[in-house]
């Protein structure tokens, strides 16, 4: 994962997922996700093409400000978790399982072996 907003020019942020069966590719150019973002994905060596998002992850279109988005998405998923009595995510566990994950790439970049979870 890379995120730069300090250095000029911004380089934005883009997210790298790759394992065994396929890739994973975000990128957005500032600190929130566009509303046209792309997400681009490989599986088995096939080329990169673009996937098609889920209607459950399109954002809001605001024209009156970008930002807006995704503040707004937060404050849907968090209505509609009041209103089902179920905690949105991210949720605290979701936090803790990232954690762990980003604790095992540690631990098996600085020992050179996979880390099972």
């Amino acid at each position: 994962m890379i995120a730069s907003f300090a250095a000029t020019p911004a380089r934005g942020t883009k997210i790298v997922v790759m394992g065994d069966n396929g890739t994973l590719i975000a990128e957005q150019p500032g600190p929130n996700p566009e509303e046209n973002g792309i997400v681009v994905a490989s599986r088995g060596g096939a080329p990169l093409q673009p996937l098609q998002t889920p209607d459950q992850y399109l954002p809001l279109n605001d024209a009156r400000d970008h930002r807006l988005m995704a503040f707004r998405m937060l404050v849907r998923d968090f209505t509609r978790g009041i209103e089902q009595g179920k905690s949105p995510a991210p949720n605290f566990t979701d936090g803790l399982r990232c954690q762990e994950v980003l604790d095992a790439v540690r631990q098996s970049s600085e020992s050179g072996r996979t880390v099972n979870l």
